[in-house]
């Protein structure tokens, strides 16, 4: 028996604070006519998280703002070339600006409470991903930039923009012309390497209470490090 393809995929729950309530977007697709979450398939090399924004801004037109995962969820799918398995991460994301535009692969999107929503998606799976968003605990807001990644030739830029990022800490001698500084200096903010230089003495001369009082107050100000 051949082993199933796996189809990878992400996408997001797309909400928004409203006067009567927190609103979901759901969006219409005519060739299935259906309901469901923004979603779609990877590009190869793609990160997943990069998938979901990318999918849910172009399905709603809405600068997403990456906030908790979800979770991973798989389902199978049949058609002409074999069995396939898709996987699915899921994301929460805050709606930023945006208009929607209706186009041949989205033909109607509506804001609808999260009890709304669960019922008016087609699908058993959105359902299960908007059982799991209701019940889900405060984001994590620190993102730790390592030298490699600092050093990639990728845009890390295309990921940073989508996390909300309102602070960056770095070390004082980290070197320029990075991915981490050009992110900086597009968004114009400014790495606060004070911090940076306490945190460099905490790990040299580790003492518990200190690195967790200054990883708090790097986590307080939803930084990225």
């Amino acid at each position: 028996m051949t082993d199933p393809v796996v189809v990878r995929a992400a996408g997001g729950v797309l909400w928004r604070d409203a006067p009567a309530g927190r609103e979901i977007a759901i969006v219409h697709r005519p060739r299935y006519d259906d309901w469901s979450i923004p979603k779609g398939k990877c590009k190869p090399g793609e990160p997943l998280l990069l998938t979901g924004a990318r999918e849910v801004a172009e399905e709603t037109g809405f600068v997403p703002c990456v906030r908790a995962p979800i979770g991973r969820y798989s389902y199978r799918l049949s058609g002409q070339d074999g069995p396939a398995v898709k996987t699915v991460r899921y994301w929460s994301m805050a709606a930023m600006s945006g208009t929607f535009l209706a186009n041949d692969e989205v033909d109607e999107l509506v804001w609808v409470g999260l009890a709304e929503a669960a019922v008016a998606v087609s699908s058993l799976v959105d359902r299960k991903v908007l059982d799991a968003f209701a019940v889900l605990p405060s984001p994590t807001a620190t993102l730790l930039v390592g030298p490699s990644c600092r050093r990639s030739p990728k845009p890390l830029d295309g990921l940073l923009r989508h996390l909300g990022v309102a602070r960056m800490v770095s070390s004082a001698t980290s070197s320029n012309d990075t991915a981490f500084d050009r992110y900086a200096e597009r968004t114009g903010l400014s790495p606060d390497t004070a911090l940076g230089r306490e945190l460099a003495a905490a790990s040299r001369h580790p003492s518990a209470p200190a690195v967790r009082r200054l990883l708090k107050e790097v986590d307080e100000h939803r930084a990225v490090a």
